[in-house]
């Protein structure tokens, strides 16, 4: 559920085959790869199924002894999450879970996952963290929100362009990918400073993620539909932004930043085959990630442990229709997939129904 289009169609789909710091005044910002901290806990956000009225879920996992709770919100506070929860992270002591369909962010301890407080935002799409701030996209209300993490509260807000997604902060500056519903073509800059919307980048269609590798922003697109919306006339894929410019470099449909390189995934519906590769921040070069297991048939996000660099994805789980016809089970308990950085399986955890978010603290 990147996007609602691509969560309707879904549905239509299945039917159819059917019939950081203690002190939040000044928490500790995200690890910027010069002082290695020890990763003890991994949370992992699942999205659940709205059309089947399927709670979203949060599944913790130890990866020192593979202790892991598959609904950890749910036995910590008595209630599920609700609303397709899409993204989070821990910041400071606490772990900030944004729920779009609910319309607000659920604020937790990190430790025990017990419920603090919730703040209302439209939409509650993405979050980020930076310099003791929380920004937050708000998927309807196309507007940024700025939030204090002493107060827990919604301080400013700036407009972006429309349906916003996932954002970057790179030399002072909020860079928001504006999917536009599947039709946009703009990132949004926003002069943190004084919290302004400055002139717009000019992007392919449909920016879903942006990344702030090194000093270089880099953006992955759902692709533009031709006007039969089932098939592409431009394929999801990576490109590198720079100087006012779009660079190809890879297509893909799931993507996430490493400590030296990008790491994507291309499960195009059209194409026979997926694809698993990394991308080098070095020099943009591609090569192959070679997995030496094959438990991951529908994956929906991949992630890097900060220190060690095992690679973690999350998949569907694999259902059978007639005809020997092979899908992702939308209303069944996916699982994660961990492998060490050179592809080697080494563990794996059942989590909810689409698993979209992994979080290492």
């Amino acid at each position: 559920m990147k996007n609602l289009w691509r969560l309707t169609m879904v549905a239509v789909c299945a039917l159819m085959l059917t019939a950081c710091s203690d002190d939040d005044n000044n928490p500790t910002p995200p690890d910027d790869g010069d002082t290695p901290k020890t990763t003890t806990g991994v949370y992992v956000i699942s999205q659940g199924n709205i059309y089947s009225s399927i709670d979203g879920a949060l599944t913790y996992y130890n990866p020192l002894n593979s202790d892991n709770t598959t609904r950890i919100f749910a036995s910590a506070n008595g209630r599920a999450l609700k609303g397709t929860p899409n993204n989070g992270l821990v910041y400071g002591s606490k772990l900030y879970i944004a729920c779009t369909d609910e319309n607000l962010i659920e604020v937790a301890d990190a430790k025990t996952a017990k419920s603090i407080k919730q703040i209302p935002l439209q939409g509650a799409r993405r979050i980020i963290a930076d310099g003791g701030y929380l920004y937050a996209t708000s998927f309807f209300g196309n507007v940024v929100a700025k939030i204090d993490t002493a107060e827990l509260a919604v301080v400013q807000t700036v407009e972006t362009g429309t349906y916003p997604e996932g954002m970057a902060v790179m030399d002072g500056k909020l860079y928001v990918a504006n999917s536009g519903y599947g039709y946009g073509n703009t990132v949004s800059v926003i002069n943190l400073a004084d919290f302004t919307a400055e002139e717009p980048l000019t992007v392919p269609t449909n920016p879903i993620d942006i990344y702030n590798c090194g000093g270089t922003l880099y953006l992955r697109t759902s692709g533009e539909y031709n006007s039969d919306i089932f098939t592409y006339e431009v394929n999801p894929a990576i490109y590198m932004l720079r100087d006012g410019t779009s660079t190809y470099l890879a297509d893909a449909t799931i993507c996430a930043a490493g400590k030296d390189c990008l790491y994507f995934i291309d499960d195009n519906y059209y194409k026979d085959a997926k694809t698993f590769g990394r991308i080098k921040l070095s020099d943009n070069s591609i090569e192959p990630l070679r997995l030496d297991y094959g438990g991951v048939p529908h994956p929906f996000a991949i992630a890097e442990e900060p220190t060690t660099g095992d690679i973690y994805i999350t998949s569907y789980s694999d259902v059978v229709y007639a005809g020997d016809i092979h899908a992702a089970d939308y209303n069944s308990d996916g699982y994660c997939v961990r492998f060490d950085k050179d592809g080697r399986h080494l563990d794996q955890f059942v989590v909810g129904v689409s698993a979209g978010a992994i979080i290492f603290f």
